[in-house]
């Protein structure tokens, strides 16, 4: 099977050296694994899905990754791009605590629309956070996963739980997900 189609995918290099290096193996290995799932998560959910690097007094966007079945809610690029903590305190909160979170925003800067927003941890062997899983869903397409059946929606968090532990694998491999 021919490696996943990656015009969908936005990767900073120089994030992804720096969130790597301090970390084991087994860190790196497992952060390998949340990135080559990442594409696949975009298309399931319908959603911009970012991979951010926790930093001292910011944090940064490392991969952005976008659903081949829908328009991205950030027409500029996201990779690359860091924020400091006070200009997303909810984000920065979530990393900090190593907690998920989920939020309603009416209006975030640089997207389009009112927007739900998740921000699932990845925790190292250590059981700190070593990198952090951003959801960004559109009001459309929450309304979709509303009338979906509720195991759809379980499996779906389900999904996202697998993937910010890296369980997910084989991601790599997939085709994308379209509604065709």
């Amino acid at each position: 099977m021919a490696p996943v189609d990656t015009s969908y995918l936005d990767f900073d290099d120089a994030l992804w050296t720096k969130l790597c290096a301090s970390l084991t193996e087994g860190d790196r290995a497992l952060l390998g694994r949340v990135k080559e799932a990442l594409p696949i998560a975009a298309d399931v959910s319908r959603s911009d899905v970012f991979l951010f690097q926790p930093g001292e007094e910011e944090f940064c966007v490392a991969i952005h990754a976008r659903s081949h079945a829908m328009a991205t809610l950030f027409p500029k690029r996201q990779a690359g791009r860091c924020l400091a903590a006070e200009e997303r305190p909810w984000i920065w909160q979530a990393i900090a605590r190593g907690a998920y979170l989920h939020r309603m925003l009416k209006d975030i800067p640089d997207a389009l629309g009112q927007v739900q927003q998740q921000v699932w941890p990845v925790l190292g062997a250590s059981g700190q956070v070593i990198a952090a899983i951003g959801v960004y869903t559109n009001g459309v397409e929450l309304e979709r996963h509303k009338r979906r059946a509720r195991s759809f929606q379980l499996a779906l968090a389900h999904f996202f739980k697998a993937l910010s532990r890296g369980e997910l694998a084989g991601c790599e491999q997939l085709p994308p997900f379209t509604d065709r």
